[in-house]
């Protein structure tokens, strides 16, 4: 009896035993898959806010190099923008300017035209008192003046009036002092070329009669040709006491003199 109930004992605690150890492995199994799971931790409401925040930002948030490459076209868009008002304002100044010069030149042109006319005005009245006392101013065509004289002289001659022409033509019809004209022609030759400014004025022709020397010739520059003839003015051996000259600048010969001298008789 004794033995029967120890054996009997003994299989109950290990048939208990292995009960407890099935249903305890047991157990482990059908929780460890979810022990692999990872779940957030927080609130079912937190947890759905915070997935709609980040869907939010990953369709509404611009990025960096967006927002660079916008703000650099605005930076454009404004350089553009001052570059075309600055090109606008420097076409408007010019513009003005331009007006203002077109101005100033009819003014200085009216001004001119205005003088001219008063000029003539007082010529024609002076050319009729002239008529009305039996007189006038002497005065040569243009052909006369081309029969005797080359360009640019003829012209120059043609356009005067008064003593200059009426000198002229009485050097084509007065008698030749031969010697005091050879004296006076070489004087007048010498002194323009030994002058300090033979370099800048030539003499074309020197033609002297009696009492009357005519001298063409050409200068550099203005105002060459009265300097030598002030200078030569000056000399003892220069006895003329009346000279009408013109001077002028013509497209072909350039820089022109013209002078007709009386000599004291």
């Amino acid at each position: 009896m004794n033995k029967s109930l120890v054996f009997a004992t003994t299989i109950g605690l290990i048939i208990g035993f292995a009960i407890a150890w099935i249903i305890f492995n047991g157990g482990r199994v059908d929780h460890m898959p979810n022990a692999e799971i990872s779940t957030p931790i927080g609130k079912p409401d937190d947890l759905a806010a915070n997935s709609e925040l980040s869907a939010i930002g990953s369709v509404h948030t611009p990025s960096a190099s967006a927002e660079t490459v916008s703000d650099e076209k605005a930076i454009s868009n404004i350089q553009n923008m001052d570059s075309a008002t600055s090109s606008s304002n420097e076409l408007t100044r010019l513009k003005s300017q331009i007006t203002n010069l077109e101005e100033m030149i009819v003014s200085q042109a009216k001004q001119s035209a205005s003088r001219y006319a008063n000029l003539e005005v007082k010529f024609k009245q002076a050319q009729n008192m002239l008529e009305q006392q039996g007189q006038k101013l002497e005065s040569i065509s243009e052909e006369e003046a081309k029969a005797i004289l080359p360009e640019p002289f003829a012209s120059v001659l043609a356009r005067s009036t008064g003593t200059m022409v009426e000198t002229f033509k009485e050097l084509q019809t007065q008698e030749e002092d031969y010697d005091w004209a050879l004296m006076m022609q070489q004087k007048i030759s010498d002194f323009f070329i030994t002058h300090e400014l033979s370099d800048r004025v030539s003499v074309q022709s020197v033609i002297c009669k009696k009492s009357i020397c005519e001298i063409r010739g050409f200068e550099a520059q203005r105002d060459i040709a009265s300097q030598v003839m002030s200078a030569m003015s000056a000399q003892p051996w220069w006895t003329f006491n009346s000279t009408h000259s013109s001077t002028g600048d013509d497209e072909e010969f350039g820089r022109y003199f013209y002078v007709i001298a009386r000599a004291t008789p």
